[in-house]
């Protein structure tokens, strides 16, 4: 663990584990130390410091969702590319449902959940809910589907045609 993100195991033989910053971390960790009962008291108090510190700005996307991988991940380093630049990679590396452009429509409830388990501060709980809100507002909220976009790519922009006049995350 480093930071609040931990390394992937790969099932090759021979290749050293990946360092990834997935919010998939900050919810496993934070959801199984809570369904222990109450047991954040198990991890050390500088694993939980980095790991809220690391959802409040890097996955908390401030418009009511989530980023499912950080921006700071190297798997998102081309994350802005030029369309005719992109490889194949790094258009795989932009779907909104569980990339830094996006997430599940349930994993915000999943994270502030965890975070619950995970933080005694009521001022970063209050952060987090505070952005969900903006969704869950009946006159300006969306409803969640397989994959919410918190930002959009010049590659996706492109293919869009511009998207008319429609506004896109930003």
């Amino acid at each position: 663990m480093q930071g609040g993100w931990f390394a992937c195991l790969n099932k090759t033989a021979g290749v050293e584990p990946v360092d990834v910053r997935a919010l998939s971390d900050h919810v496993y960790v934070g959801l199984g130390v809570g369904y222990l009962g109450d047991m954040a008291s198990m991890l050390p108090d500088a694993l939980k410091k980095d790991m809220v510190t690391l959802f409040m700005e890097e996955y908390l996307s401030g418009n009511g969702w989530v980023r499912a991988i950080s921006l700071k991940d190297e798997s998102m380093k081309n994350v802005d590319c030029e369309p005719a630049q992109c490889t194949t990679l790094d258009k795989v590396s932009m779907r909104s449902d569980w990339t830094a452009t996006g997430g599940y429509g349930g994993l915000m409830g999943a994270s502030v959940d965890a975070l619950a388990d995970l933080d005694t501060s009521f001022d970063h709980l209050m952060e987090a809910l505070m952005s969900a809100s903006v969704v869950a507002d009946a006159e300006k909220g969306t409803m969640p589907g397989q994959g919410i976009a918190v930002m959009t790519t010049k590659m996706f922009l492109d293919y869009l045609g511009g998207n008319g006049d429609e506004a896109v995350p930003e």
